[in-house]
């Protein structure tokens, strides 16, 4: 969502951001658990519809208020993907333990147990996921250029980079973003 890596502190900041955010609102979580037979990409694709009633900032589309449904979003899907199935006695969907980092809690979301394993069923909504940051950064690019991206467009952003160590980065823009 940010064209830039991070140095430690705001990626610290962000990571907060993101764990703070994992909450569903209730009436998602209860819809969820009324989709319980029903395909995780279906639950998926119903609950971000409904969530985006939720939103305090649905009706502002600047950049910062769109980078910020974003990351709610990126904090919140997989909230919504795990859900357990009737015989299951794992906790409510949205009941993250929040102080693991996003994978694990995901992981531990969908089996009760800190795993690298996913059914099947999961792949298309774990790979919607995964896509979030870059859909996100796609609509603000959209919102300040006001030029719809269309998959033929040939790509004008930064030049290919050397990936840099954390403690080896310099200033950053995540500061210039409020993040």
């Amino acid at each position: 969502m940010i064209s830039e890596l991070p140095t430690r502190a705001p990626l610290e900041e962000f990571d907060t951001r993101l764990k703070s955010q994992r909450s569903l609102p209730a009436p998602i979580s209860d819809m969820i658990g009324a989709l319980q037979h029903a395909h995780p990409m279906e639950v998926l694709r119903t609950c971000v519809s409904a969530l985006g009633a939720y939103a305090a900032s649905r009706n502002d589309n600047a950049s910062e208020a769109i980078i910020q449904k974003g990351i709610r979003l990126t904090s919140q899907l997989p909230m919504m993907v795990r859900r357990p199935r009737p015989d299951s006695k794992r906790q409510r969907p949205g009941r993250a333990r929040c102080h693991t980092q996003p994978r694990s809690a995901f992981f531990y979301q969908l089996s009760g147990e800190i795993s690298d394993d996913a059914a099947t069923e999961l792949f298309v909504p774990i790979f919607a996921i995964g896509r979030i940051p870059g859909w996100v950064a796609q609509v603000v690019e959209h919102s300040e250029t006001n030029i719809l991206i269309r998959s033929l467009t040939l790509y004008n952003g930064p030049q290919p980079r050397d990936y840099i160590p954390i403690n080896a980065r310099g200033t950053d823009r995540w500061l210039m973003c409020g993040l």
